[in-house]
Formats: C-alpha cells, structure tokens, sequence
C-alpha cells in the first residue's frame, strides 16, 4: 500500500483532460494516473503531462511522476498510423493536423498563409500562462488544441516626454 504525504497529509489536486481529482500522496504512477477517474483511461489513449513552457511530456505506465497542486495532464489517442487528423485552432481558424506531434515551423505553416517571423505564435494552456513555442519545439497534438498569434515587437506608444500639460 502506498503511504500517505506525512510530512503535510496534503490532498493534491490533479486535472485529467480539464477535470479535477484528488490524490493523497507525493508521487504517482502512470497507470495509477490511468486508473484514477471514475471512468479509467482506456489503454488506447496516451497520457501527456502538461509542462508549461516545455513541450508536453508523455507519461508511460511505470513512469513515476512528483505531484504538486496544480498538476495538468491530457489524453490523447496512441500515436497509430491510422488516427484521424487532429483539430487545432490558430487565431481562431480551424486547421488539420495528422500525426501525433507538431513542431513550431510546421505550424507556422500550416495556415495558407504562413504565419511570418514578425509574428511569435503561443499555445494557449489553460490555467496557466500562454507558452511561447519556438520553429524548433515540438508540441504534443491533441484535439481542440489552440494556438494564438502576436507581434513579436511592442509599439510602447507615443514618447511622453512630447505631451505637455496644461
């Protein structure tokens, strides 16, 4: 039996695909995160830890991973040459994805029109600050991931030391 946090008896709260659960102790396994909602993650799904500012992480039934408030995970079909492609919304426009990762360059270019460098593209992750995902990252796909786009340059505005007052 696995032992309890005795250090705090803290109950940690862990999201699955945006939903809460509670767990008692300090680490976890993969297949105990599996098991964990009423309705246990089929074996056909992988589960991917959300690293906010990293790529997401793939967490394999043996793998042991530390718990902390506020711990995220996704599920996503096994990477299978025969998944469908994968929906994912750039600036508010819906594109297909086919395979199970993406990197940033890719996405740049998925648009018909190529996102330009003047431009810095992020994946928006809920609960937790936006993450910037550079030509060379590769993000883990998922259904309904998003993504948004920005100026890579920020017009602070006109010089306020031209502004008088009356």
């Amino acid at each position: 039996m696995a032992a309890e946090n005795p250090a705090t008896d803290k109950v940690f709260g862990i999201r699955i695909d945006g939903t809460q659960y509670e767990w008692p102790e300090a680490k976890i396994t993969g297949a105990q995160l599996h098991r964990l909602p009423p309705t246990p993650i089929p074996p056909d799904r992988d589960l991917f830890q959300i690293v906010p500012g990293h790529p997401d992480h793939k967490v394999k039934d043996d793998d042991t991973v530390q718990v902390h408030d506020g711990l995220n995970f996704v599920t996503a079909p096994e990477d299978k040459p025969e998944q469908k492609a994968f929906s994912i919304r750039i600036d508010r426009a819906n594109y297909e994805w086919p395979e199970a990762k993406i990197t940033g360059a890719q996405l740049r270019r998925l648009p018909p029109t190529p996102i330009p460098p003047d431009r810095d593209l992020f994946q928006i992750v809920p609960g937790h600050p936006d993450c910037k995902v550079k030509d060379d990252d590769t993000v883990q796909v998922h259904d309904g991931l998003r993504f948004f786009t920005a100026p890579n340059t920020i017009n602070p505005g006109t010089d306020r030391a031209n502004h008088g007052t009356a």
